[in-house]
């Protein structure tokens, strides 16, 4: 079985940089298998399937001077 890092492999299934892979993995919001990935540099197997959480943007509910 063939392994390789869990960034490099969310960037390709993903088709983005590997540092904006490595920011997701960062802000935990990447998944494989159901499981939360923790580690960026977390040796995955080469077939494994991520899903990404979607990140909403935040809403300004009241603002002081």
């Amino acid at each position: 079985m063939i392994k390789e890092k869990a960034y490099k492999l969310l960037a390709i299934q993903e088709g983005i940089t590997n540092r904006s892979a490595k920011d997701l993995i960062d802000r935990g919001v990447v998944y494989s298998k159901g499981r939360k990935v923790l580690m960026a540099r977390a040796e995955m197997p080469e077939k494994a399937k991520f899903r990404v959480e979607k990140i909403t943007k935040t809403k300004i509910i009241f603002e002081d001077d």
